[in-house]
């Protein structure tokens, strides 16, 4: 029967799964045990897998940024579009007045 098993690197992150025959001798980069649910980045360490991934890419993945819609991006231009008519329709006044 063929199982799946995990290639791990040197570093005992995996590199990809891999098919083999149940009865096959595992070199030391084909691991059986299967990753536990829970882990963001399974790491092979001192014959378990353990958590790989660091505080900061935790957080990462929990709290993703928020990409403006496009309606608050149009806003957004909007805005700045008015500001910048308004600014110069001021400039327009100012210039009139010199004349």
């Amino acid at each position: 029967m063929m199982i799946q098993v995990n290639k791990i690197n040197e570093d005992g992150y995996i590199l990809e799964p891999v098919v083999v025959n149940e009865m096959d001798v595992l070199q030391a980069d084909l691991i059986s045990l299967p990753v536990p649910d829970g882990l963001y980045i399974p790491k092979w360490q001192n014959r378990a897998w353990v958590e790989g991934a660091t505080e900061e890419y935790k957080f990462s993945v929990d709290n993703p940024k928020k990409e403006p819609s496009e309606l608050e991006t149009l806003r957004k231009v909007n805005a700045e579009l008015k500001s910048r008519l308004e600014s110069t329709e001021l400039a327009v006044v100012t210039l009139m007045d010199f004349m």
